[in-house]
């Protein structure tokens, strides 16, 4: 993980202020300036959306150890975008505290997208028989 942040802000086309920020700070100052719902809809749009781009290549890991790693990022993300903590719950836990948030567990989530490739998949080659 990145240990510092650079925000640039550019008022005008002289004026360019360049703010060196950790990732500690920047986390603070994500809780400060968004409320709630703006920080799901940044989660969806930039977290969820690495984990559905690759669902599939997920799907495959068979070893622990990239199964654990998996969950520990997530786990991780939650807790620094929506602070909420998942690590060793079960599944069915994970399931009720993130269905506040309209989300679900990353197993769940690979699983779906997983069903989801294979309905598109199967009804292309449906249409393409009949």
């Amino acid at each position: 993980m990145f240990d510092k942040f650079e925000l640039r802000f550019q008022v005008s086309r002289s004026q360019v202020f360049n703010i060196g920020i950790n990732y500690a700070e920047f986390k603070k100052l994500i809780y400060f300036l968004f409320k709630l719902k703006f920080r799901i809809t940044l989660f969806k749009l930039f977290i969820l959306s690495k984990y559905a781009y690759c669902s599939s290549l997920f799907f495959h890991f068979t070893d622990k150890t990239n199964q654990s790693r998996l969950e520990k990022n997530s786990c991780k993300s939650l807790k620094s975008y929506l602070n909420v903590k998942t690590k060793g719950l079960t599944l069915e836990e994970q399931f009720v505290k993130l269905k506040s948030f309209n989300l679900l567990p990353l197993k769940l989530r690979l699983f779906q997208n997983w069903v989801f490739f294979n309905f598109l998949l199967l009804s292309q080659i449906e249409a393409i028989i009949f």
